[in-house]
């Protein structure tokens, strides 16, 4: 009887507990219904080859190393950028140059609805995009997160801007070549169960930086990768900060440059790629150091690409510019 009893007790406590699992599914855009083929159409429609998320407004973006063409990875029309981790991210427009307040959404519905007054731990990674045919010269504020009860649709009922979010990034993030980590605690005052990714404020209440001038400047874009959404804060980091650690130190200076560049890394450097920001390969150059000064003097002034290897074929990326 006794035996019995603390079996019973068990299992009740065992419901009690809330489950430390990653409330958002497809948290890293790994799982796919097909290949993306391009850019989104005008309601985000290559966001339907993920599983579980959706355009909530406009066109955000898929990009998957499957594809060969504008969304490709690491290579893309917006950018350089490997993923975070795995395969895959999406991207969205913060702010837009041509078209005043107008922004992308995507969204996804959590695997359980969120529970009044439980407190809840949040946290992704996003990474500015920079260049590429589509021309992003621009950084902004205020990417954040916003939860609601109602499911929003580019087709049927897109979200609409209403300058308030459950959190956002007040800072300006600009950093091109790393994945920057934003995350944040906060007590669930309703049963939401839809998840919105996007800047909710209008252009009055966003700060930007214009880095390139007005000519051929889209706006401000950002990669997102790998989200986690837990009652555990300790599950967070430990499912998406696994990678934080095992990325190598590297180094370009001076940037901007005039004639020479020095790249120092924690690596072995076995060859170094020159991209222009339309992805037309400059030049390759073959290494075996981990200091190298680079003469840049016969490039013409702009912005490029610099891919760096390491004898494991593992790349990575940086963008410098030649006054």
């Amino acid at each position: 009887m006794k035996t019995k009893l603390l079996l019973i007790l068990c299992l009740l406590l065992c419901k009690l507990v809330p489950a430390q699992i990653n409330l958002v599914p497809n948290f890293n855009f790994e799982d796919t219904v097909a290949c993306p083929t391009n850019y989104a159409g005008q309601y985000g429609d290559q966001i339907y080859n993920l599983t579980n998320w959706f355009p909530a407004s406009n066109s955000p973006d898929y990009f998957n190393t499957c594809s060969n063409s504008e969304i490709s990875i690491p290579l893309n029309g917006f950018g350089f950028q490997q993923p975070y981790d795995g395969n895959g991210y999406i991207g969205l427009f913060t702010f837009y140059n041509y078209s005043t307040n107008y922004r992308e959404y995507i969204g996804v519905q959590l695997s359980q609805n969120l529970v009044i007054g439980t407190k809840y731990f949040f946290k992704m990674y996003l990474s500015a995009s920079f260049g590429g045919v589509q021309f992003i010269n621009t950084f902004s504020n205020n990417l954040g997160v916003k939860f609601s009860t109602i499911q929003y649709e580019s087709f049927a009922n897109p979200l609409n801007i209403d300058n308030s979010a459950t959190s956002k990034l007040d800072t300006i993030i600009s950093d091109t070549l790393n994945w920057t980590s934003f995350q944040f605690s906060f007590i669930a005052d309703s049963t939401y169960h839809y998840l919105y990714l996007g800047n909710f404020f209008e252009n009055i209440q966003t700060d930007t930086v214009n880095i390139a001038g007005a000519n051929f400047n889209q706006g401000a874009y950002y990669y997102i990768d790998n989200i986690c959404l837990s009652t555990d804060s300790n599950f967070c980091e430990t499912i998406l900060s696994a990678k934080e650690n095992k990325d190598d130190i590297f180094s370009v200076f001076p940037n901007p440059c005039i004639d020479k560049i020095q790249i120092n890394t924690s690596f072995e450097i076995t060859e170094l790629r020159l991209y222009n920001l339309l992805g037309i390969l400059i030049k390759s150059v073959k290494a075996n150091s981990k200091s190298i000064e680079y003469n840049v003097s016969d490039l013409i002034p702009g912005n490029y690409l610099m891919q760096i290897f390491n004898r494991n074929k593992q790349y990575k990326s940086t963008i410098f510019q030649k006054l």
